[in-house]
């Protein structure tokens, strides 16, 4: 798992859209303005399941 961390949302999905392959990701913003990813490798979800309750947007 990778965990990357961004100050502006465009850099946050140019990461984003550079990724191939088979990965997932989590990502969210806090209330501090950090935009914060976790990504993870192969095509199952649920090691990223449980950011859910911290509002992460699993995609």
């Amino acid at each position: 798992m990778t965990v990357g961390v961004y100050e502006r949302e465009e850099d946050l999905r140019a990461d984003i859209a550079a990724i191939d392959g088979a990965h997932r990701y989590a990502a969210r913003s806090d209330e501090v303005g950090l935009r914060w990813l976790f990504l993870a490798e192969g095509h199952n979800a649920e090691p990223l399941a449980p950011l859910v309750k911290y509002g992460f947007e699993v995609q």
